[in-house]
This record gives structure tokens, sequence and C-alpha cells, in this order.
């Protein structure tokens, strides 16, 4: 997801209908390659993907990089290795047919070149970042260079490459004042790349001289600068004196349009906008607030509603006519989706605050549009806090999962969005509430491509159902996705991984969220059934008297030794009457007054019904005596004879002393719980 708000898999301009996704293998010379393509933590690897739409992988053995992608995207792909590689000893040279589609190159001054890269380049990599682009200092071969300046090669899609360009441009213009601004009062030259400038794209430029007022357009943070680049999908950056709108002609006029809102509510107080007629728009959305929410939604130094603004990726203004004396007038831009988000979190906000002003008057709705609309159902009971979930959890789940706006609001939920994405959140939403009930769904996941099943034996499905239930699955915090257990189409019991996600290839599968969130699951119940030791059984008092210290094998660790398999095996009960048998002669006969309770011997397989821990209450009637043993090291204290009654006293076991650190005096050892 770029800075704009939207999802770029492909940029536009690199998809025509006749291109055909594919993959190729390129071949790598040795490991120095591999990392540099693939960069820290995999950083590089995610720029050259966000920058380009391909989807890169390194096969098994680390030979070959695997590119996915159109004709067009693996040739861009191919000059971002050539970059990249280039890089160490030698300058960066690009021919002019490697630059033509996707690249912009930018001319800067060579004093400011360490200021655009940063310490370590963690300047450019953060403007990468938020455009998601891919940068670097070269050349293009036969275009001449002036003197005293460096080209910067930036790749990726129009709008991220004008993001990043303006933004480098504001910089040096700080810098050297009038190095672009000069330029542009001359020539009205707008730097805009050839290539890019199709269908109705384009810049306007206004001059804004008062510092002021340019100061509170860009706002704190460049917050302000940020909204208005989501809610209106332009490119906006400050050069100097000169503000820079690029966009689509439609996009610019609204971007215009909104400026002069800003600049206007500014002077007044409280900060408030004329609009003419707007529900006659079709860019804004009206709403209706209570006076005595208004200070609730805003927040304290508007902090509520800018995050909500953020979140949605709108902006919200309060209208100079209101429509009673009782009620306030506000104006959403932005996106159609993004302010119906913003509606929906306003009106769930106001229901906290006025219970029943949004759904006394509302009753149960399902529209049958293909295009965009708005659903809402009623539930019962605490089915509305189970969809919710905890910090809205569930919520959050449900919007990735399907790809509708989903807002509950008070007893009621509104579920917005087009035809299939409504359709697939009220599935899911049934399947949860069978859930909450006790059932299991009866799931068919053969023709669907949102559903991923994953089979389930034994007692696995308990383990996993308790997992879910304490938001604790092994996918609850990695994946956001809709995982529940029912039944599929053969009636067998099986964990379904519910997320709706576009792919682009038969490869794509395997690398989605809810390929992820399968195979994460899938491992869940690998270790689940390694691991079938109860936690009782690993008690420091129970392993520090089944390990053996004078074991050549014995690590020094209580809870492990050498000698016999891991719990969980397939042999666990002959290792563990093998242990018992070796210990039973070093253990000192008069240890005890009556027997421990014998190892049991435990399957490989999760158990139906895992046997329950030795009671405590069998030992704290009659506490157990334990005989003095000898201390040779003089610096070691005895421990007492008898227990206090309220718990177990230490139990000393039969070892090497000489190896123990001496303690002093003064802080006698630790009794043992």
């Amino acid at each position: 997801r770029t800075l704009h708000g939207h999802f770029t898999t492909i940029p536009a301009e690199l998809m025509s209908s006749e291109d055909t996704f594919e993959v190729t293998r390129v071949k790598l010379s040795g490991r120095s390659e591999a990392a540099r393509l693939v960069g820290k933590n995999g950083a590089t690897n995610k720029r050259i993907m966000n920058a380009t739409g391909c989807l890169l992988s390194r096969d098994e053995k680390g030979q070959y990089m695997e590119v996915a992608g159109t004709a067009k995207q693996r040739k861009v792909v191919d000059t971002i290795f050539h970059c990249i590689l280039s890089q160490s000893g030698r300058d960066i040279v690009v021919g002019k047919d490697d630059v033509k589609d996707c690249c912009t190159v930018l001319d800067i001054p060579r004093r400011t070149t360490k200021m655009v890269l940063g310490k370590g380049a963690e300047h450019l990599h953060s403007i990468e970042d938020e455009g998601s682009t891919i940068m670097f200092l070269g050349r293009v071969e036969g275009k001449p260079t002036m003197e005293g300046t460096n080209h910067v090669l930036i790749f990726g899609d129009r709008w991220g490459r004008r993001y990043s360009q303006l933004v480098i441009m504001g910089l040096v213009e700080s810098i050297v004042e009038g190095y672009y601004t000069k330029r542009w009062y001359k020539e009205r030259n707008t730097f805009d790349h050839e290539g890019d400038l199709v269908q109705d794209w384009g810049t306007t430029v206004r001059e804004i001289s008062d510092d002021a007022e340019m100061s509170y357009l860009i706002g704190k943070n460049a917050g302000s600068r940020k909204k208005l680049m989501k809610a209106t999908g332009c490119v906006l950056a400050r050069v100097g004196a000169l503000l820079f709108i690029s966009g689509e002609g439609l996009q610019r006029s609204h971007a215009n349009e909104y400026v002069d809102w800003l600049l206007e509510g500014r002077l007044r107080t409280p900060v408030c906008i004329d609009v003419p007629n707007p529900e006659a728009r079709g860019d804004v959305t009206v709403l209706s607030i209570p006076h005595d929410c208004a200070a609730y939604i805003t927040g304290s130094q508007r902090s509520t509603l800018n995050r909500i603004e953020e979140e949605w990726g709108v902006m919200a203004f309060v209208l100079s006519k209101s429509p009673s004396r009782h009620l306030q007038s506000w104006v959403i831009i932005g996106p159609p989706r993004s302010r119906c988000g913003a509606f929906l979190r306003f009106r769930n906000m106001i229901e906290l605050q006025r219970p029943g002003f949004v759904t006394d008057a509302m009753c149960e709705k399902r529209c049958n549009t293909k295009g965009f609309d708005i659903d809402y159902m009623i539930f019962e009971g605490r089915e509305v806090a189970y969809v919710t979930g905890k910090e809205e959890r569930t919520l959050r789940r449900l919007m990735k999962a399907s790809g509708a706006i989903v807002r509950t609001i008070g007893q009621g939920c509104f579920i917005a969005g087009d035809f299939a994405e409504r359709s697939r959140c009220h599935e899911y939403i049934s399947w949860l509430l069978i859930v909450m009930h006790g059932g299991k769904p009866q799931i068919d996941a053969r023709d669907r491509s949102d559903v991923e099943e994953v089979k389930l034996l034994g007692d696995q499905s308990h383990q996993l159902c308790r997992q879910l239930e304490t938001g604790t699955s092994p996918s609850s915090e990695e994946v956001e996705a809709i995982v529940l257990v029912g039944k599929n189409h053969e009636g067998e019991t099986c964990a379904f991984v519910c997320l709706h996600e576009v792919e682009l290839s038969s490869q794509g599968r395997d690398r989605s969220e809810k390929g992820r969130a399968a195979r994460l699951i899938i491992q869940w119940l690998r270790d689940q059934r390694q691991n079938t030791t109860p936690d009782w059984k690993t008690n420091s008092d129970w392993m520090s008297h089944q390990a053996c210290p004078n074991d050549s094998n014995w690590t020094g660790n209580t809870t492990e030794c050498k000698s016999f398999k891991s719990v969980g095996s397939a042999d666990e009960g002959k290792a563990c009457e093998q242990k018992e048998n070796h210990h039973s002669a070093k253990r000192p006969k008069t240890l005890y007054n009556q027997s421990w309770p014998q190892t049991q011997s435990w399957r490989s397989e999760i158990p139906d019904a895992v046997e329950d821990p030795p009671s405590r209450t069998h030992f704290s009637r009659s506490p157990p005596v334990i005989a003095p043993a000898p201390h040779p090291h003089p610096l070691v204290p005895a421990p007492p004879a008898k227990s206090s009654g309220k718990g177990w006293s230490s139990r000393p076991i039969e070892c090497d002393r000489s190896s123990l650190r001496p303690r002093s005096p003064e802080k006698p050892p630790k009794r043992a719980a």
C-alpha cells in the first residue's frame, strides 16, 4: 500500500492487454550477488517488488532468482538488478531504452548529495518506502550532465516516482535556494517525465508567498499534506514558495478547491468552511452531529479526529451553516470507500455518546445491487460483542478477509462494499455465529478461492478451538485472517482459513497471506504432536530427580539428559523405564517416607485425554520428611531436616559438589518451593 492509500501491485503503465504473467530465472554468480539483491532483512527485495509489482524469490540452493511478472516488468527488474550489482567500485550507467519506462531522471547539485542520501542512505530509503520506489545515483548513456551535478534514477510507478522526485526537489531547494524555482519562473518547467504525460495526467503549480499559509497547508510533520494526498489522490509537495500538484485533471481541480477551503477556514474561529450545496456534490459526504458529541469526536487538540482521518485517508471540515441549533453539519472529503468508512466510524462514536440516536430508526436491509452499497443486520444478545472481538480484532479480520467495510453500531452491523464483498462478509459472520453457539459450520471449500482447508486429527480440533477462543491461535497475530473449525463437504473436521486475495499467478497461492496462515496452523499442529508432556511433568523439582548429575552425558541442565530420547518420541515408554531403572540405584532409599509418582509412558501422538497430574493435597496432608545428607563443602549450609508444613522443603540430590561455587555464609542458598 503506497502513501496515497491504493494498492499498486502492477503499475498501469507496465500492463497491457496482450501481456502475460510469466516466470523467468536469473543466474546468480555467488552469495555476494544474492546478498546485494536481497538486502538487509530482505529490504532491497521488498523495494524491488513494490517498485515493479513483480514477485521475487530464490530457489532452495540460492543459485537462481525467480522473477514473476509481465515482459515489461521483468525488463525493469533486469535494469534494477544491473544498477544494484554495479554499485560497488564503479559508476552506474544505464541506456536510454532502459529508462524509457518507469524511470525518472532528476539532476541534483553534487554538494547536496549527502543531504539527500542521509547517514547510511537512511533518508533516501525512507523516501523510497513512502513512495514505493527504488533510487540510485548514476547517469544515462548519451545524456549530457552539467558540471557539478549528479543524476538520481527513480524506478517505480508514475505516482511513486513523482512523489519521490518532488520530495527530493523540495529538499534541494531548501539547501540551494532557486535551483528549481528559477527554472519554473523562466521556462515554466514542471520537471515531469515525458512518458508520464499521457491521458489527463499533468501538474498544476500554485505560488504561495506567505510562509505562514504554506506551513499551515503542509502541517506538522507534513500531516496536512499527506491527508490531502490521500483524499485527492494527487501528489502535493512544497518546492520553495511553490506548491506542486500532480495528478489527473479532476483530482487536481479537487485539490485546488480543498486548498482554498483550508486557507479560508484558517482565518475563522472556530475553523469552518463554506461549501455551497454540499448534498449535490459527488466528492463529499455530509454528516449531522449533535452539539454535545462534537467535542468527543474531535478529541483533545483534534487528536481523535486526526487519527480517524489518517486511518481512512479523508479530511473532515465543519460547515459554517448548521441545519438546527442542536446539530452541526460536517463534510467528509476523500475517495468514496474511505468516506463511507469514516462516516460509519463517526456514527459509531455518536451512538456511544447518544444511544439510539443512529439505530432507533434502522431496520434490517440487504441489497442486491452489484455496485457499492450498504447492508444492515441486527444481532441478538452477545453476538455483537463476539463479532466485534477484543479491541475490534475480529472486526478488522472480517474487513481484511472479505474486502468489505464492517462496523458494529449498537446492536447492529453495517456492511459496505460491492455485491461479492458483502456476500462474503455475510457468510463469514454466519459461520462465526454458529461457532459462538457451540456448533461447527458446514463449509465446502472445493470451488472457493477465498477459503483454505487444513484437516485436523484426533484431539487437535479441541486444542485449536481453545486457542481461537483465547486469541492465541498460531495465525492470530501474524496474519489478519478468519480462522475457524468446521466440517468440510465429506463431514471431516477441518480448520478453515478465510481470506480473499487477488492472485496474480499459480505461484501466488503459496505466497499469499492465506497460504501463510495455513502453513502456520500446520506447523503449530506438528509442534503439538511432538510436545505431549503435561505441564506438571516439566516441573523443576520433578525433572531434577529425573536428571542424573553423575552421568557423563549430563549437560548441567536439570531438564534434559542426553542418555534418553526426548518426551513425545515413539520409544517414550521404554526410555522412561530405562531412566527410572538407571536412577533407582543412585537415589537414596531414605529420601522420602512415601513413594514418588511413577513415570508413565506416553504415546507419540496427541492422546484423547491427557493424564491428570498428581494432586498437591496428596503431599500437603503428610509432607515428606527428608533425611539429612552429607555436605562436604564447609560454606554450603545444610538444609533443615523437616519441612515447614506450608510447602515442600528442599530435597538434596546426590551429586559431585566439587564443581559448586562456594557461597558466603551471610547469603544462604534459596530453598526450593
